[in-house]
């Protein structure tokens, strides 16, 4: 974990630095970065870490509502980094898979509208822009998002009046700034250790088939936290409703015990009436 962190932080240096030498360079845009994935998450496995570098630039008040720029920024930042490693064609229409000793990265852009505190670039002491963020940490990102939640929600809501065309790419980009969510809604205290060991056991397991070619294809490692932490939600509930239920039995029960009592102690008292009567 420590020397994938270190290539990242040396993979987003050398960048930074390509940059300082071409005028007008797309990535002086980019204020930020953060390290995603499984890593993140604390739960990678060995050697198949699937981390994420999500770079983040800043919408101006004056580009705030301006789809077109956010979107095209995006896309120039992420085609001078494509450009600058010499790859053919970005991974996908957002993304970009890159090789770097021995680590493999997603690359993905993304804008924000306020500058989060934690994602930006660390220019003193030791130049550590890429870390694992410490549990407080996390909740103080989740925090901050959750606070400017309805921006992003309101930008997407606009689109689906005015232009459709842009739907997609803000789905997606609110999806990527937002998903040091996810780091904060699988933690152990959330979820349960349980629940995390059989991520781990899940994504072992997917690997050791792949490694082995008994099957060739697998979902992502993303799908299979959320399934673990669905299943996870599922038995709470499914407890829950069983406990209701043993409750509500415990209670006619009750009742009709109750109901027994009072016709024993009537029975009795009739009887001690009748007897006292017939003396």
């Amino acid at each position: 974990k420590n020397r994938v962190c270190k290539v990242a932080n040396e993979f987003t240096k050398e960048l930074m630095q390509a940059c300082r030498y071409e005028k007008n360079c797309p990535l002086s845009q980019v204020y930020g970065a953060i390290l995603g994935g499984c890593l993140q998450n604390r739960l990678a496995i060995r050697h198949k870490h699937n981390s994420a570098i999500i770079f983040l630039f800043q919408l101006d008040k004056n580009s705030k509502h301006d789809r077109y720029y956010a979107e095209n920024t995006q896309m120039q930042i992420l085609d001078w980094i494509r450009r600058y490693f010499e790859i053919g064609r970005l991974h996908s229409e957002r993304s970009l898979w890159i090789k770097y000793d021995k680590c493999e990265f997603n690359i993905l852009v993304a804008f924000t509208y306020e500058r989060q505190k934690y994602c930006q670039f660390n220019l003193k002491e030791n130049k550590q822009h890429l870390r694992l963020f410490n549990s407080e940490e996390v909740e103080k990102i989740a925090h901050d998002l959750m606070s400017s939640y309805n921006q992003y929600k309101n930008a997407i809501q606009d689109v689906q009046i005015q232009d459709h065309i842009y739907i997609d790419f803000l789905n997606q980009n609110m999806s990527t700034v937002f998903s040091i969510l996810r780091t904060y809604y699988i933690r152990d205290d959330h979820i349960g250790t349980e629940t995390r060991l059989a991520i781990l056991l899940l994504k072992a397991w997917k690997y050791y088939l792949l490694r082995r070619k008994i099957c060739y294809d697998f979902i992502e490692d993303v799908s299979i936290e959320m399934l673990c932490v669905y299943a996870k939600d599922l038995i709470v509930k499914d407890q829950q409703r069983q406990q209701e239920e043993e409750k509500k039995m415990m209670m006619s029960k009750k009742r009709k015990n109750k109901k027994l009592l009072y016709l024993i102690l009537f029975n009795k008292s009739f009887l001690c009436w009748f007897t006292l009567v017939n003396m």
